[in-house]
């Protein structure tokens, strides 16, 4: 039982030597493109290679195409220039768009910045922690892991963590949200 679609070879090569893709002479036959560059493959004498024979998008290398007159050529132009422009404009836009989202985006950051220091969330407050702190490859699992510092090398506070936490107490109340705004467990 031969579950493949018949192909018709001599149909395929008469269409490959007129210049015809593989892809479009797949879907003239209904089979896949690989199909008929397999068959182009096994069978190089119906399938010449199309480098050398000069066949190239359709038409004959060395056949030139119609000249276009010169409405043809002024039109082309004008339709060619008019992308470009509508292209220049939405660019235009897009730069101005990502300006002001870039500007947004720096707003809320300063803002949430704003907001961690009015919580106490600097760096300033662990500054006496820092001669005690030690670096991520020095801790371990039983020590708090709140960094101490803002720039590399890291340092960790490296207190003793609360239960099931990997931060110390101090730091744990820290990392939650303020009291009010908690959400009570159901």
């Amino acid at each position: 039982m031969n579950m493949r679609p018949e192909f018709d070879i001599d149909t395929a090569s008469k269409m490959w030597n007129e210049g015809f893709s593989a892809g479009m002479i797949a879907n003239a036959l209904g089979v896949s493109r690989n199909v008929v560059i397999g068959k182009a493959n096994r069978n190089r004498d119906m399938f010449p290679n199309k480098a050398k024979t000069g066949i190239r998008g359709g038409h004959r290398v060395g056949i030139p195409r119609a000249e276009l007159t010169d409405e043809e050529r002024r039109r082309r132009n004008e339709r060619q220039n008019a992308k470009r422009r509508a292209e220049r404009g939405q660019a235009r836009a897009d730069r101005a768009s990502r300006a002001e989202s870039a500007e947004n985006l720096r707003q809320a950051r300063e803002e949430r910045a704003t907001q961690r220091r009015e919580r106490g969330f600097t760096a300033a407050i662990d500054i006496p922690l820092q001669a005690t702190a030690k670096p991520l490859y020095e801790l371990r699992a039983c020590d708090c892991h709140w960094p101490v510092n803002d720039g590399g090398p890291y340092l960790y506070c490296a207190a003793i963590a609360a239960e099931e936490s990997d931060y110390c107490a101090e730091h744990l109340e820290r990392s939650l949200p303020e009291p009010a705004n908690r959400r009570v467990a159901a």
